[in-house]
């Protein structure tokens, strides 16, 4: 009986959408695409929702219209369940908990799309809907949430921003997030577990408020999770470590006690000695050893003599999220029991030596290459290059800090900026990729913004036309946040999957890739890789 009333019920659904369906041609003038409500943007086509562990498989695809109905309060077993009710008195469980994106929905009027499925128990419990999009089809005054689309894993950082001046919201705060593929959503909802300009990955729906509600506009997130966390949990407390970062000493003021220096993993710097000990906080930027390039943290933290009493504090860190960092470094004096700054902002420098000090004047010399020299035909390069030598100097005033200049020196070359392979669209040319990543120990993971596609075919290549071979270990490409694999895997192309089998590109070598795409604005090669200069 069981199997029999099943059946039923999905017959009658069946009915139900066809019967839908014949209304929706008839209100249409017999168009072939139903018209959707004022003022609401028609959900996008259903996707396959990814399937939690243990859950058995999808049972069908449904859309459909109803009434979205929470549970007054909690079952005996604690249970709060979420229904969908069609115009026959069908019911399905949306959820079995008032979850926060579903709330706004209660008592609304929907079009639901999503696979049914069943859970454990068997056949005489109700059935489930895992919710693929959701669309609200009244939308009086006062409601807050019009539309959800389907569920999606991101990258990304949250960022905290200001309203621009001469706009409405002229010096409001508001959080975007940063997708690491690219672009910029506004937040729908108010996670509690925020924690700013630190990679995370987000689970969140592409939402749509009302128009009665006040928002600024752009597309926008609803977040539902953030590292495996509920967005709704309190924000996770990372434990600090007792024990320093990293550890220095040295007779800094020249009285004649060496001073024990301190740095802790929440950036505060210390210093202790005869006198009682004081503090200050160091611009961190990134307080893990993911940046670290696996040097020895007291290398970090060092200090250096100015003149014949005073001695400086010197920490330096790498740039985080560059494949080729700049190093970023820090200055503080100690005198009168007192640590100061030596310089206004940290200093950055570029791809320069290790800094030297000689006769209270601190020297780092970078150098660069601004202007690529012409290739010939025969793969040898002109002398019409552009090389770049800076002498950047920090001369000591006492107790005054250190004040910089700067000698620059260009010469013509035969100098290559490091930026290959080239990456062309059909016949245009539309940038470069693995941009400074030069050496193995450099290879990594970096994307390249494409113009935007009308849809169809659309054929990517990577060109080498620099004396240097490139190793390529991944290309793909993400499409309105949806990720896309070149036809060519099917074949088993070396340069699919981060797999650490890579296709070889050496000099004047081409790779294609092929691509079946929608029509797209927001189109993103991402390249895992790296290349070697010859």
């Amino acid at each position: 009986m069981a199997k029999v009333a099943a059946a039923c019920e999905t017959d009658g659904v069946h009915r139900l959408i066809l019967r839908t369906l014949r209304l929706w041609l008839v209100g249409a003038g017999c168009t072939s695409t139903p018209p959707a409500p004022p003022n609401v943007t028609p959900p996008p086509a259903p996707e396959t929702a990814a399937e939690p562990a243990g859950d058995p498989a999808d049972e069908g695809l449904l859309a459909f219209d109803a009434v979205v109905r929470i549970d007054a309060a909690p079952a005996a077993e604690g249970l709060q369940m979420v229904w969908l009710e069609r115009a026959d008195g069908a019911r399905l469980v949306a959820a079995d908990r008032p979850e926060a994106w579903l709330r706004p929905f209660d008592g609304a009027r929907v079009r639901v799309s999503g696979r049914t499925w069943s859970p454990e128990g068997g056949s005489g419990r109700a059935t489930h809907l895992r919710i693929d999009t959701l669309l609200r089809l009244d939308a009086p005054e006062g409601a807050e949430l019009v539309r959800l689309g389907p569920e999606r894993t991101l990258p990304g950082r949250f960022v905290q921003s200001v309203g621009e001046p001469g706009t409405k919201g002229e010096g409001e705060s508001y959080v975007t997030f940063a997708p690491t593929i690219g672009g910029s959503y506004l937040l729908a909802n108010h996670p509690a577990a925020l924690r700013f300009e630190v990679e995370v990955e987000i689970t969140a729906r592409e939402a749509e408020l009302s128009r009665f509600a006040a928002h600024r506009g752009g597309p926008m997130l609803w977040v539902l999770g953030i590292d495996g966390h509920a967005a709704d949990d309190p924000p996770r407390v990372d434990p600090v470590p007792t024990e320093p970062y990293a550890r220095a000493s040295g007779d800094l003021d020249g009285d004649g006690v060496v001073e024990t220096i301190t740095l802790g993993h929440d950036g505060v710097l210390t210093i202790a000695g005869s006198k009682p000990a004081t503090s200050t906080h160091v611009d961190w930027i990134h307080p893990t050893d993911d940046y670290w390039g696996g040097l020895d943290r007291d290398q970090r933290l060092t200090v250096v003599r100015l003149d014949a009493k005073a001695q400086a504090v010197v920490f330096w860190q790498f740039q985080e999220g560059d494949v080729d960092p700049d190093r970023r470094y820090h200055f503080f004096g100690y005198w009168d029991g007192a640590i100061h700054p030596l310089t206004p902002a940290p200093i950055d420098v570029a791809h320069a030596s290790d800094l030297a000090v000689v006769g209270g004047k601190i020297t780092f010399i970078e150098e660069s290459c601004v202007r690529d020299a012409t290739i010939r035909a025969d793969g040898s390069t002109a002398a019409d290059g552009l090389s770049r030598r800076d002498v950047r100097s920090l001369r000591w005033r006492p107790k005054r800090g250190l004040t910089p200049t700067l000698r620059r020196t260009d010469t013509r070359s035969r100098c290559l900026m490091a930026a290959c392979p080239f990456v062309d669209v059909g016949d245009a040319r539309v940038g470069e990729i693995l941009r400074r990543m030069s050496a193995p120990r450099l290879a990594g993971s970096q994307s390249l913004r494409l113009p935007p596609f009308a849809g169809g075919r659309l054929v990517v290549t990577l060109a080498e036309d620099k004396p240097e071979v490139t190793y390529l270990d991944d290309v793909r490409l993400w499409v309105d946040g949806v990720e896309h694999r070149p036809l060519e895997c099917a074949a088993g192309h070396a340069a699919c999957g981060d797999d650490g089998v890579v296709h070889v590109l050496a000099p004047g070598d081409r790779a294609a890739f092929t691509f079946d795409l929608p029509a797209a604005d927001d189109v993103v090669l991402v390249v895992d890789g790296h290349y070697v200069p010859r």
